[in-house]
């Protein structure tokens, strides 16, 4: 992904999962936010292809990787059986509504996860290729105190669509890890005054998204 300019400043390279719906936000971010600066030029790479360190020591150059927490957002895969839980919830809901059924979520609901909105995501990316002095990977999330759990996450999803059925927990289905807490005490070291947007806030842009675009959503 370049940036426009007359590549004065030097190359960065940020080592992702590769994910589509991430990339989508970048170019969400520089094209609608002015977000990209004269000169610059990027690279992503899937972490199978990158040797930080090496890149450094041979090299020379501070390249360096992120670990986003559970992304969501416009454009995500919206699969039921491929999909992670809260697109797979919001399309769940989605048909739910259309047939007049149950929204049916597997498992008791209990188990925590910290989601990121991948706008949100975009931005700090951003931030890392200009800005994140470090090699060493660095943990992109919201906090252990914005946790939510699978029951207030597919709440949300209820209300953010205006679904008005029942909700059913499958309970026969097994929950998973309880908690799978990552730190972002880095992420907050740097970057003290950063704001998320509310979850609710970017889980009803999302559902609006889909909703408009249900015919070419990836599902």
């Amino acid at each position: 992904m370049n940036g426009q300019g007359n590549h004065t400043t030097p190359m960065r390279v940020l080592v992702t999962g590769g994910s589509g719906l991430v990339g989508r936000a970048i170019q969400h971010v520089v094209k609608e936010e002015r977000g990209a600066k004269d000169g610059e030029e990027w690279i992503f790479l899937s972490s199978k292809d990158a040797n930080l360190m090496a890149y450094l020591q041979q090299h020379g150059r501070c390249y360096t990787a992120v670990i986003p927490t559970n992304v969501f957002g416009p454009h995500d895969n919206f699969s039921i059986e491929d999909g992670h839980v809260l697109p797979g919830l919001i399309h769940k809901a989605y048909i739910a509504q259309k047939e007049g059924k149950p929204l049916v979520v597997w498992g008791s609901g209990t188990p925590r996860r910290q989601f990121i909105y991948s706008l949100d995501l975009a931005r700090l990316f951003l931030w890392v290729l200009r800005e994140y002095p470090e090699v060493d990977p660095i943990i992109l999330s919201v906090g252990e105190e914005d946790e939510v759990s699978i029951k207030e996450a597919a709440e949300a999803v209820v209300m953010a669509l205006g679904f008005n059925g029942n909700v059913v927990y499958d309970t026969s289905k097994a929950d998973g890890q309880f908690k799978k807490t990552a730190s972002n005490a880095k992420l907050c070291h740097y970057l003290p005054n950063f704001t998320f947007t509310p979850f609710k806030q970017a889980l009803k842009e999302t559902c609006d998204w889909f909703v408009a675009n249900y015919d070419t959503a990836r599902k």
